[in-house]
């Protein structure tokens, strides 16, 4: 069944589409879940934020074939080398995580 996402009002998303299982068609980059889209938008963690921490975090197991992807020192400082001046922006974003099983984005999230 096809949910709306009015209901929890994903970001970056028109509340009149509606889109299946897998919501392949939110980004043409990653995969997420209905469950990924609606923590993404309560958490205020925006899609560029993901993409960093996919594309530059340190993946650790989950646990049953799922990964976690968040920053350490070491990919920090390559997401710092990437964005030059502009990470003083986006230095908020350093401690949020992903749960990825997959290729599928299961949710999102801030480390404590």
């Amino acid at each position: 069944m096809a949910r709306s996402f009015d209901s929890c009002r994903a970001p970056y998303l028109n509340n009149s589409l509606i889109f299946n299982k897998s919501y392949q068609d939110y980004s043409s980059k990653n995969s997420y879940t209905y469950h990924s889209l609606c923590r993404s938008k309560q958490r205020c963690i925006p899609e560029f934020a993901i993409d960093l921490v996919l594309d530059y975090g340190k993946a650790t197991s989950a646990g049953k074939g799922a990964e976690s992807y968040s920053f350490d020192n070491r990919s920090w400082r390559k997401v710092c080398k990437f964005l030059g001046a502009d990470v003083r922006r986006y230095e908020k974003y350093r401690n949020i995580y992903v749960i990825v099983v997959g290729g599928t984005i299961l949710t999102v999230a801030w480390r404590h």
